[in-house]
C-alpha cells in the first residue's frame, strides 16, 4: 500500500455554503441549477444532494446573488464558513489519512460538513470561526508546520 505524504493544510475563507431546498426529485433537477450557475458564471465546487436538496460551494458575490434570484427555488448562502484542506501525495490510498483528518477534528470538536477525498487533497466544511482551530488541529496530527499564507482562495 501507497504511504501518504503530507504536505500541507491550508483554510479557505472566500467559499460561501449554498442550499437549495424544493427542487423535488426529478431527473434533470442538478443539470438546470448548475447550468443555470454556469451561464451566469458563477463556479460550483462540492456539490451534493439528497431528495429536494441540492448543496454546494462557490464564491460568494453579485453573479451568486443573480443566480439564486433566478433559480426561483428557496436558497440559503452560508458566507460564515470555511474550507480546510490537507495537500499532498497518495492520501486516497492510505485509509489512515481520512480517519486521521476527522478524528483531529473531533477531538477539537470542529463540526465537519461535505468531506470530500482526492489524492493530493482532503478538504472539509467547517465553520469560519474554527477554521484557524481546525488547521492547527491539522497541523498537529499529521506533524506539519504551519504553512504562510495560510489563507488561499479556491482550496477545493
Amino acid at each position: 500500500m501507497e504511504r501518504a505524504i503530507v504536505r500541507d493544510v491550508r483554510m479557505d475563507l472566500s467559499t460561501a455554503r449554498v442550499e437549495v431546498t424544493g427542487v423535488g426529485h426529478h431527473p434533470g433537477t442538478a443539470a438546470r441549477v448548475f447550468r443555470l450557475l454556469d451561464t451566469l458564471g458563477v463556479t460550483a465546487t462540492v456539490a451534493g444532494g439528497q431528495a429536494g436538496v441540492i448543496t454546494f460551494l462557490a464564491a460568494p458575490g453579485p453573479a451568486l446573488e443573480r443566480a439564486v434570484r433566478q433559480l426561483g427555488l428557496r436558497a440559503r448562502v452560508d458566507r460564515d464558513i470555511a474550507v480546510v484542506t490537507l495537500r499532498g501525495a497518495g492520501l486516497r490510498t492510505d485509509p489512515a489519512v481520512l480517519s486521521t483528518f476527522c478524528e483531529a477534528l473531533l477531538i477539537t470538536s470542529i463540526r465537519l460538513d461535505l468531506v470530500t477525498a482526492e489524492a493530493t487533497r482532503i478538504s472539509a466544511v467547517c465553520a469560519r470561526d474554527r477554521a484557524r482551530d481546525a488547521v492547527a488541529a491539522l497541523c498537529e496530527a499529521f506533524e506539519v508546520p504551519v504553512a504562510e499564507p495560510l489563507e488561499v482562495a479556491c482550496a477545493v
